[in-house]
């Protein structure tokens, strides 16, 4: 439910309840028992601190009003108003601490997953990233029959002789260069990820024809041509392939 259709569902039982209570001229007990279950209900549906203090302040606010229309601000009616509020405040601490506890699993899910579906030396999307907005990629082709992409397949030449030669702080030096290097070459809705090994895949996004994607493969072998200082100048090529 919205927080917008619990607010006018709260609303309308308020006022029907200060409606009852003044054709009918509800005790103090049948009052306390209505707007307790209305906060309880609140309580239940409403996730926002604000919105829940909001309504509640109007259930409490609107008993006073009626004591005070009506002349009854004796002891016993008047006391259901700090019990109304202590109560009100207990809904409002049960709901900030789950609000938390939902706002840490949440973000505790999200980290598992961005650590789940990154390549942890460059930072770029792994296989499995890659392969899930390929498949979403699909599925918005099949639904809107003018959208296009294209997938680069780009492995690095002469990258093992480097790794092989000075180590893998050097290769994995070279990697990290690279993935920055590919991350610039990337349009508006591109996506460059990390396949595996020096393998790196392009999802080039909402191609209007065959050039778009020449265009980033051209793009890609200038970025490869410089070269890279990893104690030493060394240089790596790229093989594009275009299924």
């Amino acid at each position: 439910m919205t927080a917008s259709c619990i607010g006018f569902l709260t609303l309308g039982n308020g006022g029907v309840l200060f409606a009852a209570a003044v054709l009918y001229g509800l005790n103090t007990a049948s009052w306390m028992a209505c707007a307790l279950m209305l906060l309880l209900a609140m309580a239940s549906y409403v996730t926002s601190v604000l919105h829940f203090g909001l309504l509640s302040s109007l259930v409490i606010g609107g008993y006073g009003v009626l004591l005070h229309r009506a002349g009854l601000l004796e002891i016993d009616h008047v006391l259901v108003l700090p019990a109304l509020l202590c109560l009100t405040l207990v809904f409002l601490s049960k709901i900030s601490i789950a609000q938390a506890e939902i706002q840490r699993i949440a973000d505790t899910e999200e980290q598992s997953r961005k650590e789940w579906m990154s390549d942890a030396l460059t930072g770029l999307p792994n296989r499995a990233q890659f392969l899930e907005r390929v498949a979403r990629f699909v599925k918005c082709g099949q639904s809107n029959r003018e959208f296009h992409f294209a997938v680069l397949f780009v492995d690095l030449d002469g990258f093992k002789p480097i790794n092989d030669r000075l180590g893998h702080k050097a290769g994995d030096a070279v990697l990290r260069h690279t993935a920055k290097l590919f991350q610039g070459c990337l349009r508006k809705g591109d996506m460059v990820a990390r396949y595996g090994g020096d393998e790196f895949t392009f999802l080039v996004n909402n191609v209007k024809g065959p050039s778009d994607a020449i265009h980033v493969a051209e793009r890609i072998l200038a970025k490869v041509e410089a070269p890279i200082n990893v104690g030493e100048p060394v240089k790596v090529g790229a093989s594009i392939a275009m299924p």
